[in-house]
């Protein structure tokens, strides 16, 4: 994980939307029904925050809502 990209990188309302259902588990296509978007840009924001944040994995991803506390270890943050 490239901590300094983090760091400099703002991640927009509706990425740590993203972020928080998928490091919950949530498929894309959950994602999309659930915000009334299509699974198409549910996959673009996916790669636009992995790209941001120079993540490779959705572990990684985990790993920085955890960090981030935009989920908690018991549960959503």
């Amino acid at each position: 994980m490239n901590r300094d990209n983090q760091s400099k990188t703002r991640s927009t309302p509706r990425e740590y939307e993203i972020i928080r259902h998928l490091a919950e588990g949530k498929s894309n296509q959950e994602i999309a029904a659930r915000l009334g978007i299509t699974v198409r840009t549910v996959e673009t924001h996916r790669s636009k925050i992995m790209l941001k944040l120079g993540l490779h994995s959705l572990a990684e991803l985990i790993h920085y809502a955890l960090d981030n506390e935009i989920i908690s270890a018991k549960g959503t943050g």
